[in-house]
């Protein structure tokens, strides 16, 4: 009998670019002793390298094909609309899920996309997308008294944002970020000492959300022109780092011999070098046309939302009244985003499309049958258009002639399985994943340098490492893939892999005797799901703009 356990921390946005600088300046001391002892490399995350698809594709161990996410947003039938995913959007078994069938016992806290929670033999604390405290986010419901009950409180993985976002206030959001990561490992060692358990994941999001507030920080050109702000806060990203580790260390002494311990992230990170506007691109080729009237009222709104925020924020400064000017520059008129950009658009004249949101790389094509007003035939036309397409985003230059586009793909180049009919027609990347996609529909300018310097975009480079019974040490790991964790763990815990599982056990890691000793199984059963349903639908009118502030 396999009496095993495996304890996965996760460290959402976790890179070495970070991790081996700090090392290397004494800091980080638990990592260090993993990185330097234990069995470590690179994981190479999703295409996209999105905390949706990348955490969905850990906890299923399949590529999107499978499980049907492709970003937090997803199709909606005979709509032009982009609802918010949840966990209802997943079309296959989770690795908590398949465990629990299998009268495994589990914990799961904070994961993304794990809202609402499912069923599960053990406890489940939902992360990013559980809209607000009112919600179920907990398995069983009543958890989350009992956590305000032994902890005096629980925020949500969302909150630090919606602080960030209506007030631009980086202290305040700072200092929620760090209260939440405290709760969230508070939650952890209860429930770790309340039951017994097999598998347990807790995902800690504070590096992520700190890089992609600070990482300008870090960049010399930035540094340059604002010298004393870098004083003050060029420290944010190491002390996120730091708290990390330091509940690493507290973790670590909580775990028996018995116990596989594996930490991980979802993506690594980076600097934007672009911001590219891809709807302005296919306006200007022709295949994206607008409302004549339309426009005009768009852009006479913009101008008068613009100022009259920059109006109230003044004015709530000057009379001591800035919380209230808060809300009110909140009302919806003030903050009509792109959800509904697509009234703007001519669909009669309109054959291919990018988000309306910020941050997908891709482009739909307005296919008849499948969009309300499609134009595009499915069979030469279809084809003929996305070759063309691709050839001219591969075309794409920057300001010095550098390629913008590293690649685009048609998306079953990139994905297979019974839902690649949910993917975006063409997907692409960017250089270096340098470059962010924006979703405004007009202006003048294709490619806009960021004025800001921020945030920061996530890379493909996540990192793994792994210790216990079995594995080596002193060893470095090489071509990991996030797909791999979940048949890894039921290798680990002695269980059959499904047979449409993607990923493969990580077997470079392990000693050789144990794997002889140690057979993998496979199973001929599927992990595939029985939900089918739109996750869109779990979220009311309030929710969807909370997620909507949360994520911009």
């Amino acid at each position: 009998m396999n009496n095993k356990k495996v304890f996965v921390f996760g460290i959402d946005g976790a890179t070495f670019d970070i991790i081996i600088p700090l090392i290397q300046k004494g800091k980080l001391p638990n990592l260090a002793r993993m990185v330097q002892t234990k069995a470590y490399g690179n994981l190479t995350s999703t295409i996209p390298p999105n905390s949706s698809v990348a955490w969905t594709s850990f906890a299923t161990g399949k590529n999107a094909g499978k499980h049907g996410i492709y970003y937090f947003r997803e199709r909606k039938a005979n709509s032009y609309e982009r609802p918010f995913i949840s966990s209802h959007s997943i079309k296959s078994k989770t690795i908590w899920k398949i465990l629990s069938e299998y009268g495994k016992k589990v914990g799961v806290i904070n994961v993304p996309i794990a809202y609402p929670p499912e069923v599960v033999n053990g406890y489940m604390i939902s992360g990013l997308l559980a809209p607000n405290r009112k919600s179920i986010f907990t398995y069983p419901p009543r958890l989350h008294f009992e956590l305000l009950e032994k902890l005096g409180d629980y925020p949500l993985d969302n909150e630090a944002e919606i602080i960030y976002h209506s007030s631009g206030d980086e202290i305040s959001a700072f200092q929620h970020l760090i209260y939440s990561n405290k709760k969230v490992m508070e939650a952890t060692f209860y429930l770790m000492d309340k039951f017994e358990w097999d598998f347990f994941v807790v995902v800690l999001t504070l590096a992520d959300k700190v890089q992609h507030i600070a990482w300008k920080y870090t960049i010399p050109e930035f540094r340059k022109q604002y010298p004393e702000l870098c004083m003050k806060f060029e420290n944010m990203i190491e002390v996120s780092y730091s708290i990390v580790d330091e509940q690493l260390g507290r973790l670590k002494e909580r775990l028996d011999n018995n116990t596989n311990l594996i930490i991980l992230s979802d993506h690594g990170f980076g600097s934007i070098s672009y911001q590219f506007y891809v709807n302005i691109w296919l306006n200007k080729l022709g295949l994206l046309n607008l409302k004549k009237y339309a426009v005009m009222k768009y852009r006479f709104q913009e101008s008068i939302k613009t100022s009259l925020k920059s109006f109230l924020t003044r004015f709530g400064k000057k009379v001591g009244m800035t919380e209230i000017m808060d809300k009110v520059i909140n009302i919806p008129f003030l903050n009509m985003n792109n959800e509904k950009a697509y009234t703007l658009v001519d669909w009669s004249r309109t054959k291919a499309f990018s988000s309306w949101t910020n941050g997908e790389e891709i482009i739909l094509i307005n296919l008849k049958g499948r969009e309300p007003e499609g134009i595009v035939d499915h069979d030469n036309e279809y084809e003929e258009l996305r070759d063309f397409i691709i050839k001219r985003l591969e075309e794409v230059r920057g300001e010095n002639g550098e390629k913008v586009v590293d690649r685009a793909y048609k998306r079953e180049e990139l994905y297979s399985g019974p839902y690649v009919y949910l993917a975006p027609d063409i997907q692409f990347t960017t250089m270096d994943m340098s470059i962010q996609p924006r979703g405004k529909l007009t202006g003048k300018d294709i490619l806009v340098r960021p004025s800001d310097f921020s945030p920061a975009l996530h890379r493909m480079n996540g990192i793994f490492i792994i210790e216990g019974e079995g594995i080596k040490e002193h060893f470095r790991i090489e071509g990991a893939h996030i797909i791999d964790i979940a048949p890894t763990v039921l290798y680990l815990l002695g269980l059959p892999i499904p047979n449409d599982i993607d990923g493969r056990v990580i077997t470079s890691c392990f000693k050789e005797e144990y794997l002889k000793e140690n057979a993998i199984q496979r199973s001929e059963h599927p992990s595939s799901s029985s939900i089918d349903t739109e996750g869109g639908k779990t979220y009311t009118e309030d929710e969807k703009k909370q997620l909507a502030e949360a994520l911009k």
